[in-house]
């Protein structure tokens, strides 16, 4: 089983790198369009200016404005594997109805491993998704920090309706096929080991909080 969960992190790893990658260029080819005609554009809003048509300037300028907002990321912590994965579950959540918000970033020296990223935000994220859909209140707030100390920062809160039952510092899945569920989390923990690192939650009302600790 343990294998089996590992071959499945692999292969999401690769999955969303994948996508992401897919979405990079979907966004440099759009964005190369827009700067094709980006000298008509100007020619026409002077032109609204020269006649002293402000309103049609305004629309206008409005359309472009928010044209230039798409072109940007989804959500971004400045890291390129941590970007992948974070962006194809950002899609996922909004699909449900969530509202996910991302802060922060990564160090530009991050010296954790491609899989260990992939293995510790796949699992907590798919986790904060799930519990967040059941949700009356839909939220996520994803969050990167680092210190001048090499500590990478990860906190992750989401609310939930029922999650399931909490024995001891374990959280006991309402999820049927109980046989290959947990070995995420503990995935989750072995990656944070090798980092020296720590993991902790906390419950308040409805809301989850996750903290990780990795020392990079």
């Amino acid at each position: 089983n343990a294998y089996k969960e590992q071959k499945q992190i692999i292969e999401i790893y690769l999955n969303n790198q994948k996508h992401y990658y897919e979405y990079l260029e979907k966004k440099e080819y759009e964005t190369k369009k827009f700067r094709h005609d980006l000298q008509s554009h100007m020619q026409l809003m002077s032109k609204f200016i020269e006649e002293n048509n402000y309103e049609e300037l305004k629309k206008y300028y409005e359309k472009i404005n928010n044209k230039i907002e798409s072109f940007k990321s989804q959500a971004t912590v400045y890291n390129g594997i941590a970007d992948a994965i974070i962006n194809q579950y950002y899609a996922i959540a909004v699909s449900k109805g969530i509202d996910m918000k991302v802060k922060g970033r990564f160090p530009v020296d991050c010296e954790v491993d491609a899989y260990d990223v992939c293995t510790i935000f796949s699992n907590i994220l798919c986790n904060a998704i799930e519990a967040a859909e059941k949700a009356d209140e839909k939220r996520i707030l994803l969050e990167c920090k680092y210190s001048d100390n090499r500590e990478l920062f990860i906190f992750l809160n989401n609310t939930f309706k029922n999650i399931g039952t909490i024995v001891g510092n374990k959280i006991r899945t309402n999820k049927s096929n109980l046989e290959y569920h947990g070995f995420g989390m503990e995935n989750v923990k072995d990656s944070i080991e090798k980092y020296k690192g720590f993991y902790d939650f906390e419950i308040h009302d409805n809301e989850f909080k996750v903290s990780i600790v990795l020392n990079y």
